[in-house]
C-alpha cells in the first residue's frame, strides 16, 4: 500500500514545508505532493532537503506542484550496513580532520558530512517502522532491543563528524600557524 500526503505550500514559510517533508519521509510516505506557490529560495531550499534524504526523487515539478515519489523499500536495508557505512564515513572524517592541521580538508570534510545525515534519518526511519509494525522486525536480522542503540551509535557518530566538520571550518577560517594549530 502506498501512502501518500500532500503539503500546501502557499503563505507557509521554508521551514514550516522542511519539517512538514522530514515528517512525510520519516513516516514512510511513499507519494509526497508539495502543492501551491512556491517562491524561488523555497523552491531551492525544498530540492536540497530532498537531497539529503534518501531515495526521495522529484517525479513532476511546475510553478505550483512539485511531485515526490520514494523508491526505497525499507525490506532491502541493513541496519547494520547503516552502522558500518555511519564509522566509516565518520573515520574518515576523523582522518581528514587530523590532516586539517597540515593542511586544509575543510571542503572534503564537508561533503562527506551530509552522508551521514542522510544515513542516521534513514536508521530513524527504519527503526520507526519497525516500531508500528512489529512483524518487519524478521526482514532486518537484529533482535528489537538492539534498535534503541543503534539508533544511539549512529546519532553519536553524526554528532562527531558535525563537531569535526565545525572544528576544520574553525582551523580554515582562523587563519592560524601549523604551530598554532598543533596546540
Amino acid at each position: 500500500e502506498l501512502k501518500e500526503i500532500t503539503i500546501e505550500t502557499t503563505n507557509k514559510n521554508f521551514l514550516h514545508i522542511q519539517r512538514e517533508i522530514m515528517f512525510s519521509y520519516l513516516n514512510n510516505y511513499h507519494v509526497i505532493k508539495l502543492n501551491g506557490k512556491i517562491n524561488k529560495e523555497t523552491r531551492e531550499g525544498i530540492m536540497k532537503v530532498l537531497n539529503n534524504l534518501i531515495a526521495l526523487q522529484v517525479i513532476e515539478e511546475d510553478s505550483t506542484k512539485i511531485l515526490v515519489k520514494d523508491f526505497l523499500n525499507l525490506k532491502d536495508i541493513s541496519i547494520k550496513d547503516i552502522i558500518r557505512r555511519t564509522d566509516f564515513i565518520t573515520r574518515s572524517i576523523l582522518e581528514n580532520w587530523i590532516e586539517t592541521i597540515n593542511q586544509d580538508r575543510y571542503e572534503i570534510i564537508a561533503q562527506m558530512d551530509p552522508t551521514i545525515n542522510k544515513l542516521r534519518y534513514l536508521l530513524y526511519r527504519l527503526i520507526k517502522n519497525v516500531l508500528s509494525n512489529k512483524s518487519n522486525i524478521k526482514s532486518l536480522d537484529i533482535p528489537m532491543q538492539s534498535l534503541l542503540t543503534s539508533w544511539i551509535v549512529v546519532n553519536n557518530m553524526e554528532h562527531i563528524s558535525d563537531e569535526s566538520r565545525r572544528f576544520a571550518r574553525f582551523l580554515k577560517t582562523a587563519n592560524l600557524k601549523v604551530k598554532e594549530k598543533e596546540k
